[in-house]
């Protein structure tokens, strides 16, 4: 199992009790911890956790809550789909649900908020061209 912390101001207090927090739900459920990622500010460990979930060296990753994995969606998706397809859980101290599995109520709220934060942006985008092209005729005439 591996351990994922995460602070954006690199608050060793805050590191260590997520630390601990983590190693303890590791224990009861009889997981070992063969790994620790920690994120401080600009050093962002995500991409090494990512890349170790998609070579298999463990079978979980728990953290202490889902923003403590990303805030940004995208990479959120890209841990998911990695660790879907190592066959490695992901997890959470405050949420028992398995951050990944298809059922989850998180997983299931994470991709319809991406897909229609996408459908608004291609409808954004779209009343954009739109806008230009009327200010366009306008000029011309």
């Amino acid at each position: 199992m591996a351990v994922y912390t995460k602070s954006a101001v690199g608050n060793p207090v805050s590191l260590e009790a997520q630390q601990a927090q983590c190693r303890q739900w590791a224990e009861q459920r009889g997981a070992e911890v063969v790994r620790t990622y920690q994120t401080t500010g600009e050093d962002d460990t995500l991409l090494d956790l990512m890349n170790d979930v998609g070579r298999g060296e463990f079978d979980t990753v728990v953290a202490m809550k889902v923003v403590n994995y990303t805030r940004q969606a995208e990479k959120l998706k890209a841990l998911i789909v990695a660790a879907d397809a190592a066959g490695v859980a992901v997890h959470t101290v405050e949420d028992p649900t398995e951050v990944a599995a298809s059922e989850s109520p998180f997983f299931l709220t994470m991709l319809n908020s991406l897909k229609d934060g996408l459908a608004g942006h291609a409808a954004v985008t779209r009343r954009d061209r739109l806008r230009v092209l009327r200010e366009k005729r306008q000029d011309e005439s």
